[in-house]
């Protein structure tokens, strides 16, 4: 589940992961103002975008601009976190317990 943004993000250091959000950091596009026109290049871009337009962290600004939420960015990727941890740590304990088993 994702919740509110809260307070604007500030004095943070800002990574993105992925093809496209990379994109709108490097072009600085963070608010309406400031949207780029964007067209995915790639069929991986496609579903990158599609994904994040459908989570609410790349948002239209009109005409084909868009730019990239940050804070439901930020959101999106610590629910994304909260849910692969549990499995990598499951993975884990389940392999040490397979090297176990024929040791």
């Amino acid at each position: 589940m994702i919740r509110d943004a809260g307070p604007t993000l500030t004095g943070t250091a800002v990574r993105a992961r992925g093809t496209v959000a990379p994109q709108f950091l490097a072009r600085h596009a963070l608010s309406g103002p400031d949207a780029i026109p964007f067209a995915p290049a790639t069929p991986r871009e496609v579903k990158a975008f599609a994904a994040l337009l459908g989570q609410g962290a790349v948002r239209p600004a009109g005409e084909g601009r868009y730019y990239l939420d940050l804070p439901r960015y930020r959101l999106v990727e610590e629910a994304r976190t909260r849910r692969l941890v549990p499995i990598a740590i499951g993975l884990a304990v389940a392999g040490a317990a397979l090297a176990m088993l024929f040791y």
